[in-house]
C-alpha cells in the first residue's frame, strides 16, 4: 500500500482524535438531501490514520461500502482503486467502508489481505459494527455514495456492475467544478462477465453452508453444532452439500478437526459455472491445507485456479491462511462438474461456495 502525500493531508485534516473504532454524528438517509450525509471518524485499516468524512468538506467525495466476503465487493475493489488513480488530481477523495457481516471478515489481518492482494491505494475504514452501514440506510452491498463538497449527495446505488454508471456520476460531477475538463474514457471491463451488456451463461446460485441454508444433505437438528460422523449417500442432487467423515456443522459453516481424520473424508458437490471461489472461516488456528479433486480425479492443471499450489507428489491443494474468498478452479470453459473438496491437515472450515457463469460466445 502506497503512503501518499495526500492521506497525511488527510490524517492533519481530520486532526487525529486518538479514537478507536468510529463515531458517527447523523442517522440520515443515504438518499440526495440538503442535509449533510452522515458524518464519521473511522481508523484506516492498513495504515491506522483516523479518517473523519467531514474532514473532506471542501471535496467531492465517493464512499465504497462493501464486504470483503462478498465477491462482488472483492471485483469491484480494482475499478475504485482506478478511479482513485485517474481523478485524485482534479480532487475526488475516495474512502472505502469495509462493512462485514461474518465474525471472521471483523479481523483485522483478514480484511487487510484482501485489500493488499488488490492492491488498493485508497484509504479503508474498518465499520464492523456496521454503524456507518445503519447509519446510511444501506441494504445491499457493494454501495458506491458519491458527494459533491459540502457532504451532499448526488448520486447512490447498488445494482450490480454499476462500474461504467458510477464513473460516469463521477466525471459529472467533477465537470461542474472543472467546466470544460477532457474525461478520460471509462474503464473498460476488467473481465468479460463484468460488461452488463453481456449475454452470460448463468451458473449455480452461491452454496452457503451451514445449517441456516438447508444445503448440507443429511443434516437435521440433531446433528447441528455437534460433531457427527456424516456419510455420503452417493446421491448427486445439483447444488447441495454431501459430507463424508466427522464434520461439524453450525449455522453459517462445516467444520473438520483433522485428529478424526480418514483416507475418504470430503466435502462434495456437483455445480454448473466456469470458476469456483471458496471462503474458508480461518480464525487463529495453525495454516492448513485441503486437496481439490473435479469429476473423481485430482484437478488437472489447466482448471487450477489462482489459489491453487502442488505438493512434492504433484497434488493440488489450497493453502488456507486467511479468512478470504480463494479461487480454487477455472475451467476452460462453462460446464458442469462433480467438485471434491478433501481436507488434508490441520482443522478446517468453509463458509460458502461461489460460482461464476461465463459470456456466451
Amino acid at each position: 500500500m502506497k503512503c501518499r502525500h495526500l492521506l497525511s493531508q488527510r490524517a492533519l485534516a481530520f486532526f487525529c482524535l486518538g479514537l478507536a473504532g468510529l463515531w458517527l454524528v447523523s442517522t440520515q438517509s443515504g438518499a440526495a438531501s440538503s442535509k449533510p450525509a452522515p458524518d464519521f471518524v473511522v481508523t484506516d485499516l492498513v495504515k491506522g490514520d483516523t479518517l473523519r468524512l467531514a474532514g473532506l468538506d471542501s471535496h467531492p467525495v465517493l464512499l465504497f461500502f462493501y464486504d470483503g466476503a462478498d465477491m462482488a465487493g472483492v471485483n469491484a475493489l480494482p475499478y475504485v482503486n482506478e478511479w482513485d488513480r485517474r481523478y485524485e488530481g482534479d480532487g475526488l477523495q475516495v474512502i472505502g467502508i469495509h462493512s462485514p457481516a461474518l465474525e471472521q471478515m471483523k479481523i483485522r489481518y483478514n480484511a487487510v489481505e484482501i485489500l493488499s492482494r488488490a492492491k488498493v491505494s485508497f484509504p479503508v475504514g474498518a465499520d464492523s459494527d456496521r454503524a456507518i452501514y445503519r447509519a446510511y440506510s444501506l441494504s445491499a452491498l457493494p454501495t458506491y455514495i458519491l458527494m459533491k463538497p459540502g457532504r451532499e449527495i448526488v448520486y447512490q446505488t447498488s445494482k450490480p456492475l454499476a462500474y461504467a454508471e458510477t464513473e460516469t456520476a463521477i466525471q459529472k460531477l467533477l465537470a461542474e467544478k472543472k467546466p470544460g475538463m477532457v474525461n478520460p474514457f471509462l474503464v473498460r471491463p476488467l473481465r468479460p462477465i463484468d460488461d452488463p451488456k453481456a449475454k452470460v451463461i448463468p451458473a449455480t446460485p452461491q452454496v452457503n453452508l451451514g445449517y441456516q441454508y438447508g444445503s448440507v444433505a443429511d443434516c437435521d437438528s440433531a446433528a447441528y453444532d455437534k460433531l457427527r460422523n456424516f456419510t455420503d449417500s452417493g446421491e448427486r442432487q445439483k447444488g447441495k452439500v454431501y459430507l463424508q467423515g466427522y464434520w461439524k456443522v453450525g449455522p453459517n459453516s462445516v467444520a473438520y478437526e483433522a485428529k478424526y481424520r480418514s483416507s475418504d473424508d470430503h466435502l462434495r458437490i456437483i455445480y454448473s459455472g466456469k470458476s469456483v471461489w471458496l471462503l474458508p472461516c480461518f480464525p487463529y488456528a495453525a495454516p492448513g491445507r485441503v486437496y481439490v479433486k473435479q469429476d473423481r480425479e485430482y484437478l488437472l492443471k489447466p482448471y487450477w485456479g489462482k489459489a491453487i499450489e502442488d505438493d512434492p507428489a504433484g497434488k493440488p491443494y489450497i493453502y488456507m491462511q486467511y479468512s478470504i474468498p480463494v479461487n480454487i478452479v477455472t475451467n476452460p470453459s462453462f460446464g458442469a462438474h462433480e467438485l471434491e473438496i478433501i481436507p488434508g491437515e490441520g482443522d478446517i472450515s468453509f463458509y460458502y461456495l461461489f460460482f461464476e457463469g461465463d459470456v456466451a460466445q
